[in-house]
């Protein structure tokens, strides 16, 4: 589903609105189904959030909110549902005892501020955002990238940057 006039949610996509209709949702998919048997489980637990486990970080793909799963190799996914615990399709996070975890997503202002700048480009498959970047430097890429410069270059550029000033002892740690 595309619509250009905002970055899309879990809610846009699939009209889910609630944790509880994720959790049936979710429950529902086939595979997902099948990894709940081969653990013994009869169902998605109830959301139940970890408050210790580590956070699963939203983003912004091709003009979506997605969530990551943070398990070292799991690589599953989900659009993001504002407000709600994050339950992963692919690890069932069995690293926490099934249990659902936290998602980390900017601040509401900072939110509409990254949002408002990925508008501005009018590719959506270069409407993306990573955590740790602000809006101030999202706009500077999304300018280049208006500019005509190729999007792979203005991110390359960004990392060795931020990798320079990580060795130099004054960067913040993003990506």
């Amino acid at each position: 589903m595309v619509v250009s006039g905002r970055i899309l949610t879990m809610t846009d996509v699939r009209g889910i609105r609630t944790a509880e209709e994720y959790r049936a949702w979710i429950g529902g998919v086939a595979s997902t189904r099948t990894r709940l048997l081969q653990h013994g489980l009869a169902s998605i637990p109830p959301v139940d959030v970890d408050v210790s486990a580590t956070p699963a970080p939203a983003r912004v793909n091709h003009g979506e909110w997605i969530v990551d799963c943070p398990e070292h190799g799991c690589g599953g996914a989900v659009h993001l549902l504002s407000g709600a615990p994050f339950f992963c399709p692919g690890c069932l996070n069995a690293g926490i005892g099934f249990r659902w975890r936290p998602v980390t997503v900017p601040a509401p202002a900072e939110r509409e501020a990254i949002e408002a700048v990925l508008l501005r480009q009018p590719l959506v498959h270069l409407r993306n955002w990573e955590p740790g970047i602000d809006a101030v430097t999202l706009a500077a890429e999304v300018d280049d990238e208006l500019r005509g410069v190729p999007a792979k270059h203005v991110r390359a550029i960004r990392r060795d940057v931020q990798e320079r000033e990580r060795r130099a002892g004054r960067g913040r740690g993003g990506r």
